[in-house]
């Protein structure tokens, strides 16, 4: 499947794939090496997920949250 992208989320792409019968991977990759990866039985509500995730950790305040979580 073409991987699924949003204007909103700039960079990143969303693969869904059936990994057993109705159970979902999806993974969100950008060109930074950065991913998200969700697991269910619903693809477009984990696709939901990893979009609003995948908006976050390019948000320059979700960068900062990402160095708070590591620096504590």
């Amino acid at each position: 499947m073409k991987p699924k992208t949003f204007s909103d989320a700039p960079g990143w792409e969303f693969r869904m794939d059936e990994v057993s019968a109705n159970v979902f991977v999806v993974v969100g990759s950008d060109a930074e090496g950065r991913t998200i990866e969700k697991i269910g039985t619903d693809p477009y509500a984990l696709l939901g997920e990893c979009h609003q995730e995948a908006k976050q950790i390019s948000s320059p305040q979700g960068d900062a949250d990402i160095a708070d979580r590591h620096d504590g």
